[in-house]
């Protein structure tokens, strides 16, 4: 079955994926293949809404189907061309990826049919022609959500149809007949692929993930995932607003760190390279490029602006004291408050006078040396003066 293989992830898919051409010309395949199979569905429809246009059920049932296959539509072409979240050097990281050279975050995996590496990657969905990552992740979900809703309400118009047989039973049998064999079969797979994403979400998986905590699950029944942090938490981090998911617009996620994860809880190690957010953020490099563009022709300028030298103040400048004198002027007409309005000299004036005061205090405390020399004599004097008396 050469179709089938190249229709699932195999290695037949993945050589099929080898260059650009070919992998435009199996995506457009796929594509409409997929869009066949609902043109089927929606021709068992409008048969079932023909034959029972006058009810009011009929109406209901086909009104809501019909809301509902819009957005599937919606989404489903939303999906095959968005971004699945390729990996770029935002987050300076120690980690590489070994094939594309790029950083490689935590729970990003690198697809060898898109050739490159995908952030938070769950899987490379055949359907889409695309890889399901952290930034179409919610619009995937919406797609099985959404589908899953379509593909039902249009089982229950072919079983009403098949329950009332009509009068035109070759139209019946020939149009519904083949639409049911189709929506029966689709319906089974995607709604347990919806149930399997629902669980894989509650718990903070992908399905590679999954798969790889297979055998901690056959060890340990009380496993808990990584990177769960809790039922609600984890819903949110893929749905930010679950109730907004009937809608036919984009579903925005809430990931942490917009899916550049770091540090990994397995290994216990943070790969994010810390000097290197030290010194630059990879995100600011352009506006630290402008900036500094801007500060060098901002220097620049002033370097080319004739600077003017009063020559004539600086030739009648005599003294450094005179110079300091100068100076203290200019700063106190613009720095100092009104009510110092003492001079440099007075200044200077005081502190001389203070000096020569402390100098006379110590000449009157300290005695000279030749004063103490005179004094020792005439002590010496008297001495022997009154040996000789006695």
């Amino acid at each position: 079955m050469p179709i089938l293989e190249k229709l699932f992830c195999t290695e037949s898919c993945k050589r099929a994926n080898a260059s650009s051409k070919n992998r435009g010309l199996l995506k457009f395949v796929t594509i409409m293949g997929v869009c066949l199979t609902f043109c089927v569905n929606m021709l068992g429809c409008a048969v079932f809404f023909y034959l029972h246009f006058e009810t009011l059920y009929a109406r209901i049932l086909f009104g809501f189907y019909c809301y509902f296959l819009l957005v599937t539509a919606i989404t489903y072409f939303r999906v095959c061309f968005s971004d699945p979240g390729y990996v770029e050097d935002k987050v300076p990281m120690i980690r590489s990826c070994s094939v594309c050279n790029k950083v490689k975050p935590v729970r990003s995996h690198h697809c060898s049919q898109c050739k490159r590496c995908v952030l938070k990657m769950d899987h490379h969905c055949p359907w889409v022609a695309n890889c399901i990552g952290a930034n179409n992740y919610s619009s995937f979900f919406q797609l099985l959500f959404v589908s899953s809703v379509t593909f039902t309400l249009s089982v229950a118009m072919f079983v009403v149809s098949l329950a009332q047989p009509q009068e035109q039973l070759g139209l019946q049998l020939g149009c519904i007949v083949p639409a049911v064999v189709v929506t029966v079969v689709f319906a089974f797979l995607v709604v347990k692929l919806l149930f399997f994403h629902v669980k894989l979400m509650r718990s903070n998986q992908t399905t590679i993930e999954f798969y790889e905590n297979q055998f901690s699950r056959q060890m340990d029944k009380k496993f808990k995932p990584h990177f769960d942090v809790g039922a609600r938490a984890n819903v949110k981090q893929v749905l930010k607003y679950p109730i907004l998911i009937i809608l036919p617009f984009k579903m925005k996620s809430n990931l942490p760190m917009d899916g550049y994860y770091t540090f990994d809880p397995v290994t216990g190690r943070d790969y994010s390279d810390k000097k290197r957010e030290s010194q630059t953020s990879v995100i600011d490099l352009d506006k630290i490029q402008q900036e500094f563009e801007e500060k060098s022709k901002e220097s620049s300028d002033y370097i080319d602006q004739p600077q003017e030298v009063d020559l004539v103040q600086r030739s009648m400048v005599k003294s450094p004291d005179e110079m300091m004198e100068r100076e203290l002027k200019n700063v106190s007409r613009n720095e100092e408050p009104e009510e110092e309005n003492e001079t440099y000299q007075q200044a200077e004036e005081k502190k001389r006078k203070n000096i020569k005061r402390k100098k006379r205090t110590k000449d009157k405390t300290e005695e000279r040396p030749e004063d103490k020399n005179n004094s020792n004599v005439q002590q010496g004097d008297i001495m022997m003066h009154r040996v000789k008396v006695e």
